[in-house]
């Protein structure tokens, strides 16, 4: 019974974790999107 529990929280660490980094992903390409043209127009 105890394995199981510790296995399921494993999964859901394990979701959460994959979670937060589609996050970071998604984050990042944002802040590459809003910041790749300014760079580019300071660049000129």
């Amino acid at each position: 019974m105890r394995k199981q529990t510790i296995k399921e929280k494993r999964a859901e660490d394990q979701m959460d974790y994959t979670y937060f980094l589609r996050n970071e992903v998604i984050i990042s390409s944002c802040t590459s999107i809003i910041f790749c043209p300014m760079y580019n127009e300071e660049r000129q």
